[in-house]
């Protein structure tokens, strides 16, 4: 068996099929652990790039380079092509590497280009409920008509006229988010940090910021003095206006012979994504932001996943509804979504119902302090890092909740998304970023015990508070007494605001930030998923030839396929000969192709 390259292209029996037009997906990009130099959007290829009269306008003198991924080679420095355009050869430094995975949030749907939304009559007949599979959205729904909310979120002009999904609401969010300050503020990641030091959420700290240009003395200054000396430690650089993990890396203590290489790739890599936009598929505040650098030390959970434990809190109208552990859609690599879980609300307190919101005689559940969380979640099989992962959040639930609806109160956000680090020994739990709406998979349990989807229950949240919330401000409101200053985003800044201007957070919150008394470490060898081994696998093992290479963990599983479909993409090589008999014995069967030598695999 061959497989098909370049120079040699078997002959097929092809059917010809009607022609259906190219429709974009709008997915974002995923940060992957080792992406092919040539997928990077900084490369450039061109003849003679390579002084010496060897590397002549040939294929095989043209390579791809990309000075966000390291190579083998170990050359240093800029390089100037015959046009005059910079770059870096590729470059393994030891002090760099990329995250090892970032879970994908894949759009729920395109952007909306379309003129500005007219406005609806105040009183439209909404469609019928939708059924809701006995999930309790009442208590959020009453809570919208006590919020004050932002009108930087309001999108009530265009959600009167009929019932919207989950989907749709937040691509009109998105749409209508073009020169709303507050959410600029949000996404911004340097302003964000410092709204939050206003207000004494616990974050990490910011060892480097960079805004507008960057400077490259600052830069050695850092590595010099912070990444050099005996007590350094890992940090990741990424960018304030960009999403999903684009241009993040982490740089731990470089060699003495590689500072200055160090030095440079971070200077060029700092400059090439300066230069990028957050792509289309995202909202049209986010594309609108101020490029910028924050650096900050890396934090490591004891529960040694590949990724710190993360736990994004989703707050409606002021309330939390739930937290997820996001784990991706299996759409790229890295992504488990057998591990995905969700921590739901369950309010404890009890009343009569005084409305159509609910059926004659049902109670209605009210927030409180006291709820409960369930755990909600279709892992199968044995892992201790797991088990141990969710024991945290259960833990830290009620303060990293009171914090999530403190900071959704502080915006005027109806909808808000607080990603919260779980986990560390030193650190504690941290807050990470926040995001205006989530696309990402909803799931609740019923008081049946069925799994359900959340989402129509959220977008029917949103949707009849839109409606209900009466108490409306505008954004200079809420941005002052956070120290933000300025009319528009482009001469926005954010002062520091003495201790007794600053809005305290609740009571319940005030164990976030502090050193865990949980001393329990999870190494990374038992974080992994094992299933049981069924008794008529293992016989089939004991009976083939060789030791068996099939992996009993569904992690490695995936992970090796990963791996053999990477190779087998990059490498135009032949197959080696199989050990299975029955699969000589079907390619006795086929018709020989093309002689080729076969490579030998050691």
């Amino acid at each position: 068996m061959q497989v098909p390259t370049r120079s040699h292209v078997s002959t097929y029996n092809v059917q010809a099929v009607p022609y259906v037009p190219y429709q974009p997906s709008f997915q974002p990009p995923v940060q992957m652990s080792f992406q092919p130099a040539f997928t990077q959007p900084c490369m450039k290829i061109q003849p003679g790039m390579y002084a010496g009269p060897s590397h002549a306008a040939s294929k095989k003198s043209m390579r791809a380079v990309s000075p966000t991924r390291p190579s083998r080679s170990s050359v240093s420095g800029l390089r100037v092509t015959k046009t005059g355009k910079a770059y870096i050869p590729q470059m393994r430094l030891q002090a760099v590497h990329q995250l090892p995975y970032s879970p994908s949030l894949v759009p729920v749907m395109p952007l909306l280009h379309a003129p500005a939304f007219p406005l609806a009559p105040t009183q439209v007949v909404i469609d019928a409920a939708l059924p809701l599979s006995g999930l309790d959205i009442k208590p959020w729904v009453d809570a919208s008509s006590e919020f004050v909310m932002n009108m930087d979120f309001d999108v009530s002009s265009a959600t009167r006229t009929r019932r919207m999904d989950l989907k749709e609401l937040v691509a009109v969010m998105k749409d209508m988010s073009m020169g709303k300050r507050t959410i600029q503020a949000l996404a911004d990641k340097l302003v964000l940090h410092r709204v939050l030091e206003n207000m004494d959420v616990p974050q990490m700290p910011a060892l480097l910021s960079i805004e507008g240009q960057v400077n490259r003395k600052d830069i050695e200054n850092f590595v010099r003095n912070e990444l050099c000396g005996p007590n350094s430690q890992e940090v990741v650089i990424k960018p304030t206006h960009l999403s999903n993990g684009t241009g993040v890396i982490v740089v731990s203590q470089p060699k003495p012979e590689e500072v200055d290489s160090t030095i440079q790739f971070l200077h060029s890599h700092i400059q090439q994504f300066m230069a990028q936009k957050a792509g289309q598929h995202e909202s049209v505040a986010l594309r609108s932001l101020k490029p910028g650098f924050i650096v900050q030390p890396k934090y490591q959970s004891s529960v040694c996943f590949k990724t710190p434990l993360e736990l994004r809190v989703v707050v409606l109208w002021g309330k939390a509804r739930l937290g997820l552990w996001w784990w991706g859609r299996g759409s790229a690599p890295g992504e488990i979504p057998q591990r995905n879980a969700w921590v739901v609300r369950r309010p404890t307190k009890r009343r009569g119902a005084v409305d159509s919101a609910c059926e004659q005689g049902e109670e209605c559940g009210e927030l409180t302090d006291e709820d409960m969380w369930d755990v909600v979640h279709e892992h199968t099989g044995s892992n201790p890092g797991f088990d141990k992962a969710l024991e945290l959040f259960r833990a830290h639930i009620s303060a990293i909740s009171a914090c999530a609806e403190a900071l959704a109160v502080a915006v005027g956000a109806p909808f808000l998304r607080c990603d919260f680090f779980v986990g560390s020994l030193r650190w504690g739990v941290r807050l990470n970023e926040v995001a205006y709406g989530c696309g990402v998979d909803y799931r609740n349990r019923t008081e049946e015990g069925r799994i359900v989807d959340d989402a129509p229950a959220i977008a029917r949240i949103l949707q009849e508070g839109m409606a209900q919330c009466r108490n409306r401000r505008t954004s200079e409101h809420f941005l002052t007494r956070l120290g933000v200053k300025g009319l528009s985003y482009a001469d926005m800044s954010v002062m520091p605001l003495p201790a007794w201007a600053r809005t305290l957070l609740p009571a319940r919150a005030e164990s976030l930030g502090q050193e865990s008394e949980d001393q329990c470490v999870v190494p990374e060898d038992l974080c992994r998923t094992i299933h049981p081994q069924p008794p008529w696998r293992a016989r089939q093992c004991r009976s083939s030839r060789g030791p068996s290479r099939r992996s009993h963990s569904w992690d490695e599983g995936a992970a090796q396929a990963s791996s053999h479909m990477a190779r087998r993409s990059a490498s135009s090589a032949v197959w080696p000969h199989p050990r299975s008999s029955s699969f000589r014995a079907s390619r006795r069967s086929e018709e020989p192709l093309a002689s080729s030598k076969v490579p030998n695999f050691k």
